[in-house]
């Protein structure tokens, strides 16, 4: 992003004006500025058009179902399944504490192997609080939330074009909010309700940029009170929000002049306030591959921000859900047509460009602390992101030779035509995945008197914790223990060794060689022969381990196996299916488990 060339030059005149002992900076605008540019019709029309395209685009989202978190969410507001927790802490789904983490195991809210000490505390009161609110008002009807999160969305996407209409002239600005607005980092936070937090974080984190620039430039005082309380807000609806941070610091070391370090003091004490809180209400994570707490693993966050901050500016370059190779091939061409297009920019279209660019890496480092890289997390770097290839391509517009009008024309096809289709694409493999999930739940063959499952492997992350919740708010029987017993994935030999116990052998490296295992890292110290763990009515023993975990595993219920409360299930591609209890002493081999195509596709996301 970049100031505009004319309003850099204008003539500024400021006045000020005392009201009530108050100073407040006026300024007369040259005509032809930036934000004489921008009229109130041109921004009307504009967001209308953006917005209206945006909700188009992801509108299947009204009929998706509930998804993983949100079903622990709803079970923290209702007391049901998981532990009850307070309206502003309903992101702490797992506190830390060993008792409540024993409690949780002995019912299946946690697998049996989940390390005592584990740790699952976001900080997104904001975030939380609305969420909490709006299912006491409503209750949980997944259509209202999701109509409700296309909302929130208009509302970000309206504050970020106050940020264009700020820092880009009127024409960078067409190109850059539409790319915005159908990119794809707005789709799970769409689709899926615990997300929304990033939907908060990016509201507010675009309103206090564009406070910040308004105090910056017209020495605003309202601007510098919209600047520090939204951006108190952005980070505490979410650790999205951090990602502020890094582009107010962009700014400043980029497009402003004087007084850097002091402009940056009111960011700097809110990030210390917010490190205060942090610490002392004891949020955090710990135990888990899928967050890295920069507080509590200072290492491991440095670490995942030097390999992910590429990988998420890729994603940001390359809207392709494909991966490996093919990810590689597709950002290095973006990457060529760009180096084409670079030696026709002005030299203040190359800041601009650079500038942009940098305050995207540098909002990106603080989001690495989710370790796993996904354009969900990309909302408020995209909007340097965006104003980057904004300012491109409105500067190669009029280019000549075949060569660089084929780099822009790839580049800008990949993102207004190639971003919305995969944006759609994931949007209803988000909904199809959720239906799968909820199907699969609400039709397992389980009687109204069952009280234990076994579930022998789980297919995916879901089937770990959260179909009781499922089948409570469809109003169907809910088990009091729904055990899983591995997450593997690859065949197993299950046999039965006495009428109340089981014993379940791995064919393969162990019950952690499965996709499933990063949101539960394996105990510390790990599983060898003869640990045990006491998960209440169930006790289970390890007999054989591999290079992956535990190959061979006994577990004894407190119930036999025959009993009609007891129900013993398998997964397959069309949902759980009842298996019957071997005999004593004879065995039955399990097939690996399989999802459907378009689901196995979707939960990659």
């Amino acid at each position: 992003m970049v100031p505009d060339p004319i309003s850099e030059s204008s003539v500024r005149d400021p006045t000020i004006e005392d009201s009530g002992g108050a100073a407040r900076v006026t300024e007369a605008r040259a005509p032809g500025s930036t934000l004489d540019e921008w009229t109130r019709r041109r921004f009307a029309g504009l967001v209308a058009t953006c917005i209206g395209l945006g909700t188009l685009l992801r509108i299947e989202a009204i009929g998706t179902p509930w998804a993983l978190d949100d079903f622990m969410q709803i079970g923290m507001s209702t007391g049901v399944f998981w532990s009850a927790r307070p309206i502003w802490d309903r992101y702490r789904f797992v506190s830390g504490d060993p008792a409540e983490t024993s409690r949780m195991v002995a019912t299946g809210a946690l697998p049996w192997w989940t390390e005592p000490h584990l740790k699952l505390d976001m900080a997104r009161p904001i975030a939380s609080v609305a969420g909490a609110l709006e299912l006491a008002v409503i209750g949980p009807n997944a259509a209202v939330a999701h109509t409700l999160s296309l909302l929130w969305c208009a509302a970000a996407v309206f504050a970020v074009a106050l940020v264009y209409r700020r820092l880009l002239p009127w024409r960078t600005a067409v190109i850059a909010l539409p790319i915005y607005v159908l990119g794809r980092s707005h789709d799970i936070p769409v689709g899926w309700v615990a997300n929304r937090a990033a939907i908060f974080a990016t509201l507010f984190g675009a309103l206090a940029l564009h406070g910040h620039v308004r105090w910056r430039e017209n020495g605003s005082r309202w601007g510098l009170l919209e600047a520090v309380l939204c951006l108190a807000a952005s980070a505490a609806s979410a650790e999205y929000g951090l990602a502020t941070f890094g582009l107010l610091v962009a700014y400043e070391l980029v497009f402003s002049r004087a007084g850097r370090v002091r402009a940056l003091v009111p960011a700097i004490a809110v990030g210390m306030g917010y490190a205060v809180a942090y610490r002392a209400l004891g949020f955090g994570t710990r135990g888990t591959s899928v967050y890295a707490d920069p507080i509590n693993e200072p290492g491991r966050f440095v670490m995942t921000a030097v390999t992910n901050v590429p990988l998420l500016a890729g994603e940001a370059l390359w809207p392709s859900p494909l991966r490996g190779i093919w990810k590689v091939i597709g950002v290095t061409l973006v990457l060529v047509a760009i180096a084409v297009l670079f030696p026709v920019l002005s030299s203040k279209a190359r800041r601009g460009v650079i500038g942009a660019t940098f305050a995207g890496l540098l909002a990106s480092i603080p989001l690495t602390g989710a370790a796993v890289p996904n354009p969900r997390l990309l909302e408020i770097p995209d909007i340097a992101f965006v104003g980057a290839l904004a300012i491109l391509f409105e500067a190669t517009a009029e280019t000549k030779g075949r060569v660089r009008m084929v780099a822009v024309r790839f580049v800008a096809s990949a993102h207004l035509f190639l971003a919305p289709l995969v944006a759609w694409l994931e949007m209803h493999f988000t909904r199809t995945m959720s239906n799968f999930l909820t199907f699969e739940a609400t039709s397992a063959p389980l009687s109204p008197d069952t009280e234990d499952v076994i579930l022998v492997a789980a297919a995916e992350v879901f089937s770990l914790h959260d179909p009781p919740m499922a089948r409570h708010l469809a109003g169907l029987s809910m088990p009091r223990a729904w055990w899983v017993l591995s997450v593997a994935d690859c065949a197993h030999r299950l046999r039965r060794v006495a009428t109340d116990t089981l014993e379940l052998e791995v064919l393969g490296d162990g019950l952690f060689d499965s996709s499933n295992r990063a949101a539960y890292e394996p105990p510390k110290p790990p599983l060898v022969v003869g640990s045990t763990v006491d998960a209440g009515r169930m006790q289970v023993t390890v007999l054989a381990v591999g290079p992956a975990g535990p190959t061979r595993v006994r577990f004894h219920f407190a119930e036999e196996l025959d009993d009609r409360r007891v129900a013993l299930l398998t997964s397959g591609p069309d949902g759980y299916h009842r298996l019957p209890v071997p005999a004593v002493g004879q065995s039955v081999v399990l097939p690996e488990v399989t999802l459907p195509p378009v689901v196995a596709q979707s939960l990659r996301y």
